[in-house]
């Protein structure tokens, strides 16, 4: 059995200052080493001093030193860029120790890569981003892994210890003055046919390494083939002798079966080189390279080369690597044994100053960078001005679209992230949203010039890169930099058509391809980007100035092809280590494809039932439902209904039963049902419903399961049948393992092959059933006198709900039709809704007539002409429950608070003064006739007894901000304001509830703080509760 090995202890003064004073600590003994300010770049004192040679730039995620900063140096590479532990350098920092290194230097700067995602897209990106600069740069790409046997179709194989020795080709290489052509394709033969690496590592754990996907080994086992991130190698093998481990490991490197096998030659030598992967002693690493020699030299192989140490680490890890060099050419030894500098070949790289010298003591380690930031930064703001430009109009559409784009992702960050919990690390949400944040802030700085595409999209690929961080981040900073390259080529006076954006799409698509090396079909974005940029493509084929038909097509496209990335299969990414994770609720479900479905022509709604749900957000739910309600966390072993679940995962009730199973253990097999919603109050008020007709159905299932136990015990009682063969003398059967047999299906168990369907049907009647008589809503208006509501002697369902008859409402036209001021020749003047009438009033008057209808005051509305004090309450009913207000829109004599608390008068009707809670507004119309039917022209004047609070209910505030936020139509706006009035109806509930069983106040004082609430909004609870038990004949709260 796999076991967990205990976490080793650190010795750091901070693992976030980690990375940091490890380089700084390389830089102080190694005085002819810099680390260049603000970054984690390691760089020779006199780099530029190299006239007439290639600079060579390497990198890579922290943990693994001493690769790459320790090959910095005379005869190796000039500069290295790192990232955090197992994370690849930044692309900022890659760029600019390009530019710090590169910029005038015409020979050329070659960069060498190993091949990891993170590191190739990255570098890639930088790579980009100097070749429009005109900058003479190459990227060499190692892969040398040879476990794997055939190259993987995307990732291609891993960069491994190898890369070392092409540094020190490549470095020997540049000291004689080689071309950068000649050092790149000369490396890039020796990657690709003359070199292979193979790893084996054990006790796979770090402290340092969170994010690593770390394989469990038992004791005696050990992992080969695994990456240096921890990733998983091909098969486990014992962990015996050194002399089994080496041989399994060189069978395996020169097996001619294997793709990455290697093809050594026995007549020109070879070279060999021994990684003591850092957690294995001296003295084991010299008995490994021992072993490994005498193998080769026992097969013939002339070893004339050889290397052993720590070259390339993985933290913790205990093993060894092996990498063999073809030494096909006499130049490359002479390139090995070429004089180098760099601490790690190994020794100290001292520069020009010597050994005996002491002058050097203070020198400093940190030097400022020969391109300031600012020149930088100007540079780049300076091309933001190239390509052609659109119209300010356009210009602004392209800013507004964007604006809206990031909205929505920003507004879909759990939805993300639940979707992405069964194919990835749950953060696609939480990654997006902090690009959509990013590019929100350069919108609101004013960073976007508007009327230039390259800059346009050139920006949202820096906020990508910047802000996203990652695989993600630099997949879509590729996208967006490539697509802003058409229009770079453009000129100024081009014009930008639709075709100019297809090409920016098409543009983008193919960098994302070349770089994530996916093809469409891998499901990744690649599949939605590629049908988005086909049917773009055809629409304007078809018609190239009907834009928005083909803008429509390209967006349904690639809607649809994202559909169908649900059911295929993943071949690239984490998401391919998933693809055997598909929720399966019942491998028995056999007699169809699909499941079943049934359709309700009266309400044309289609009910279904499949295998697992066919919506990739509800698949990841229902699973984590799923594997949770048979948990014994949550379900400790007892049947029967229980609740469980949270705002991000769903509410969940499981009804955990079991069923007769005479060949399980214990006779029985333990199910659930469970019933998934979002709404928590919904489920729970609907509990009664739910576990009356669930048990029901358990109730039948269990019945035709015992009936088909009984059957098969009477034909072969499985009790006695293992009695009598445990007591057997015979212990034949005790030498045969025969394999645990898999769980019989619910069919077998309740000997009904039409079990499935059945389910269905009783499924689809709970839903149905459901859907019409557990209707959740807000009451419609206050108790009228001949609607009373006594919630003594309430009638309840047997479900558990409340009967309430109400009256019909009259709708506004109703109410302008029984008005009798109203006056079919004249103009309507009425205000629209609550935010035109916040600005008519102002800020600080709209706050108090709120408040007050808010709290359970009375608002009278006076004035003419009578329509627009009809619509005037009309607006502000959105701001109460239902239950909370009575509205009279016209009255010829003042009623009480009693008779309604929502009451327009004519201009004539006398008033009581002012309370403290009566508030009255009066409307005066203007004495010109001229300006009557302008509405701005009116006065409007609030009256009240009383003052405002220090501080407004919480849901007052969340309305106010909801009005002012300028983005939300009209009709979300209502919406919202719906959802916040069934919140803190909610909340009113409970308070009252507790209230009435006398509760203590430090209780609900708890409560309220819990639900979200303050002391400042218990005025308004306590009215809002009121409505809802208060007879009308009371003092009308």
């Amino acid at each position: 059995m796999a076991t967990k090995l205990p976490k080793p202890k650190k010795m750091l003064n901070t693992v976030s200052s980690a990375v940091d004073d490890a380089l700084a600590g390389l830089a102080l003994i190694n005085k002819g080493l810099v680390i260049l300010e603000n970054e984690r770049v390691v760089m020779r004192r006199d780099h530029a001093s190299m006239i007439g040679k290639v600079k060579l730039i390497s990198g890579g995620g922290s943990g693994h030193e001493p690769t790459p900063t320790g090959f910095v140096g005379q005869g190796m590479l000039t500069a290295v860029v790192m990232g955090d532990i197992f994370m690849a350098p930044p692309t900022s920092a890659i760029l600019k120790t390009i530019k710090e290194i590169g910029k005038d230097h015409h020979e050329g700067v070659l960069l060498i890569v190993h091949n990891y995602m993170g590191d190739r897209l990255n570098f890639g990106i930088a790579l980009e981003r100097v070749l429009s600069e005109g900058m003479r740069v190459k990227m060499l790409v190692v892969g040398e892994d040879c476990s794997m046997p055939d190259v993987p179709k995307v990732e291609g194989r891993r960069g491994l210890t190898g890369c070392i020795l092409i540094h020190k080709m490549a470095g020997a290489m540049a000291e004689e003055g080689r071309s950068l052509e000649d050092i790149f394709q000369r490396c890039k033969s020796l990657a690709v046919s003359d070199m292979a690496t193979i790893n084996v590592g054990w006790n796979l754990t770090s402290t340092l390494a969170r994010n690593a996907e770390v394989p469990l080994l038992a004791d005696e086992e050990a992992e080969l083939g695994l990456g240096f991130n921890y990733e998983p190698g091909i098969h486990t093998i014992p962990l015996g002798t050194t002399a089994e481990v080496v041989q399994i490991m060189l069978a395996h490197m020169i097996n001619a079966d294997s793709m990455t096998h290697i093809s050594l030659d026995t007549n020109c030598g070879i070279a060999l080189l021994i990684n003591n992967v850092g957690g294995s002693s001296k003295l084991e690493e010299q008995v490994f390279a021992m072993e490994t020699l005498r193998q080769l030299l026992m097969n013939g192989y002339k070893v004339k080369r050889s290397y052993s140490g720590s070259f390339m680490t993985s933290l913790d890890m205990l093993g060894f690597s092996i990498t063999l060099l073809n030494l096909s050419s006499p130049d490359i030894l002479r390139y090995l044994d070429a004089p180098t500098s760099a601490p790690a070949w190994p020794q100290t790289f001292w520069g020009e100053f010597s050994a005996e010298d002491d002058s050097h003591d203070n020198l400093p380690i940190y030097v400022q960078g020969r391109i300031p930031h600012a020149e930088m930064e100007m540079d780049r703001r300076r091309k933001l001005l190239f390509g052609p430009h659109i119209s300010e109009k356009s210009g602004q559409s392209l800013l507004q679209v964007l604006s809206f784009a990031a909205d929505a992702l920003i507004a879909s960050e759990t939805q993300l992230n639940v979707n992405d919990m069964d194919g990835g690390d749950g953060d696609c949400g939480t990654t997006l949203r902090q690009g959509a944040v990013s590019v929100k802030q350069a919108l609101n700085a004013g960073h976007f010039n508007s009327w230039r595409p390259y800059a346009v999209l050139e920006i949202i690929s820096f906020c990508c890169e910047r802000s996203m961080g990652g695989i993600t981040g630099a997949l879509y900073s590729i996208f967006f930099a490539a697509a802003s390259k058409p229009f770079y080529a453009m000129r100024e006076d081009a014009v930008v058509n639709a075709q100019s954006w297809l090409d920016a799409l098409q543009a983008g698509t193919k960098a994302v391809m070349l770089y994530g090396q996916a093809e469409e079909g891998d499901r990744t974005m690649v599949d939605s980007l590629v049908a988005a940029a086909t049917a773009l493509k055809a629409a304007l084929d078809i018609d190239p100035d009907d834009h928005v038909e083909a803008a429509r097509s390209a967006a349904m496209a690639a809607e649809t092809a994202t559909q169908t990335t649900i059911r295929s299969e993943a071949r690239i990414g984490k998401a391919r280590t998933f693809k055997d994770s598909m929720l399966k609720a019942c491998q028995s479900l056999t007699s169809k494809p699909y499941g079943y479905i049934s359709n309700d022509h009266d309400s044309r709604v289609s009910y279904l039932s499949t295998q697992y749900p066919t919506i990739g957000e509800v698949a990841a739910l229902v699973r984590q439902a799923c594997i949770r309600s048979l948990s014994c966390e949550v379900t400790p072993g007892r049947e029967g209904p229980l609740y469980f679940g949270d705002k991000l995962r769903g509410h969940v009730l499981s009804h955990t039963f079991s069923l007769k199973d005479a060949q399980a253990r214990g006779f029985q097999r333990w199910f659930s049902i469970i019933v998934l919603m979002k709404d928590k109050y919904f489920l729970l008020n609907s509990w009664p419903f739910l576990v009356d007709n669930i048990t029901t159905i358990i109730t039948e299932l269990q019945e035709r399961a015992n009936k088909a136990h009984e059957e098969e015990q009477s034909a072969c009682p499985q009790r006695a049948f293992r009695l009598l063969t445990v007591n057997s003398p015979d212990d034949s059967f005790l030498k045969k393992k025969t394999p645990n047999k898999s769980s019989r299906p619910i069919t077998q168990l309740t000997a009904d092959e039409l079990v499935f369907p059945r389910l269905h049907l009783w499924f689809t009647w709970i839903l149905r059933a459901g859907s019409t008589r557990m209707v959740e809503y807000v009451a419609e208006g206050l108790p009228t006198m001949n609607v009373s509501l006594d919630w003594e002697q309430q009638e309840e369902t047997a479900e558990g709900f409340t009967v309430i008859s109400t009256t019909p409402l009259n709708t506004y036209v109703n109410e302008l039709e029984a008005s009798s001021s109203y006056e079919v020749t004249k103009v309507l003047l009425f205000v629209e809704n609550v935010r035109e009438f916040r600005q008519l009033l102002g800020h600080e008057g709209f706050l108090s007539l709120a408040y007050n209808l808010m709290v359970g005051h009375q608002v009278v509305v006076r004035g003419c002409p009578s329509e627009l004090v009809t619509s005037i309450i009309k607006c502000l009913k959105v701001l109460v429950p239902r239950h909370c207000y009575r509205a009279v829109t016209h009255s010829d004599t003042y009623l009480e608070l009693a008779e309604c608390n929502l009451l327009g008068l004519e201009p004539q009707v006398a008033v009581p003064q002012p309370s403290a809670t009566v508030l009255r507004l009066d409307i005066l119309r203007p004495q010109n006739e001229d300006h009557q039917q302008n509405l701005e022209m009116y006065t409007f004047k609030i009256k009240w007894g009383g003052s405002m609070p220090t501080k407004c209910p919480t849901i007052l505030l969340k309305m106010e901000k909801a009005i002012e936020n300028s983005k939300l139509c009209e009709n979300v706006l209502r919406r919202h304001f719906i959802s916040l009035k069934e919140e803190w109806l909610n909340i009113a509930k409970v308070i009252h509830r507790v209230h009435q069983a006398n509760g203590p106040n430090e209780d609900i004082a708890e409560l309220l703080r819990s639900l979200g609430a303050q002391d400042h909004d218990k005025l308004l609870l306590d009215f809002w509760a009121t409505g809802l038990v208060t007879h009308p004949g009371g003092n009308g709260r």
